[in-house]
């Protein structure tokens, strides 16, 4: 504060002395952002990767029963995973029989992987799935922070991470593509309403994705995810092999059974 000529007192505005130290702020500021997203990109890839490990490597367990009770005659299967990890397993020697007649029932996950596989083998016979998926991502989006304990903004990153680093592209596998594009085929979806782990709409969506007039959805109340045979066993029995005796009925060889 100062005075004027006729010794009034003036008030002048404070000169911000630190000017300087917000002029070097700004100019720093940028890099301290950038930094902050990269170690925050870093942080979120690390946490994808480690879980994305985690369920591509999981337990292997033996066969249970085991091959010869199975098929009396069978013949070893080893292959190598993507991982280097050595896969054993055996399948039934064919013995001449159709493929048209062999039917395949799938379960959850294995339902899915029955519906792809019709995508790689179309020769083979009639299927039935418990609490398949229509879309591998949509399901994973939908339940994956029930198993992670995560936020659901890490699932992109869980997918992008299983696929280059692990080769497990979730994002290509799409069961309903799979019925869409296979019109001649019948289907039995088995779906529970109450379902947690695969939500009712999957059912939904892969009837609506079958052009075929006798493709059939069984929609089961008061039951959980695969737990329709375990509640109403009649029930299951009678919708399956109903399906199966239908569609086998059908395939070349079907008088000789």
């Amino acid at each position: 504060m100062t005075s004027n000529e006729e010794g009034r007192p003036v008030v002048r505005p404070l000169t911000v002395l630190a000017w300087p130290a917000v002029r070097k702020f700004r100019r720093f500021a940028p890099w301290g952002l950038g930094a902050a997203l990269v170690l925050g990109l870093l942080a979120y890839g690390g946490v994808s990767y480690r879980v994305a490990d985690g369920i591509t490597k999981l337990e292997r367990k033996p066969l249970i029963p085991a091959a010869e009770v199975v098929s009396p005659v069978h013949e070893d299967v080893s292959f190598r995973a993507t991982d280097g990890l050595l896969l054993k397993g055996c399948a039934a020697k064919k013995g001449g029989i159709d493929r048209r007649r062999v039917a395949v029932v799938g379960e959850s996950l294995g339902a899915g992987s029955a519906i792809m596989t019709v995508g790689l083998e179309p020769t083979i016979g009639p299927v039935v799935t418990d609490s398949a998926y229509a879309d591998a991502y949509t399901v994973v989006s939908e339940v994956g922070t029930n198993y992670t304990g995560l936020p659901s903004w890490f699932t992109p990153g869980i997918v992008i991470t299983s696929k280059f680093f692990f080769g497990l592209d979730v994002a290509s596998v799409k069961p309903a593509e799979v019925v869409r594009a296979h019109p001649e085929r019948a289907w039995l979806f088995i779906q529970c309403v109450d379902d947690k782990t695969v939500f009712a709409h999957h059912g939904r969506d892969l009837k609506a994705a079958s052009a075929n007039p006798e493709t059939e959805l069984w929609m089961v109340d008061g039951c959980d995810h695969v737990k329709a045979f375990t509640e109403h066993p009649a029930e299951w029995q009678q919708h399956v092999f109903t399906f199966l005796d239908r569609e086998l009925g059908r395939a070349p060889g079907a008088a000789s059974r």
